[in-house]
């Protein structure tokens, strides 16, 4: 159980990691949705 939780952290870790680049390139609405995507 514990490696199963190590590697959804690990995929969360990266997809907050993508969601901040992605932001960091957009501007407006789309900025914010990244943002929010992030906060998930």
């Amino acid at each position: 159980m514990n490696w199963i939780i190590l590697i959804l952290a690990g995929f969360c870790e990266t997809g907050f990691t993508f969601c901040l680049g992605k932001a960091k390139l957009a501007v407006g609405a789309e900025w914010w949705a990244w943002i929010t995507e992030f906060v998930k």
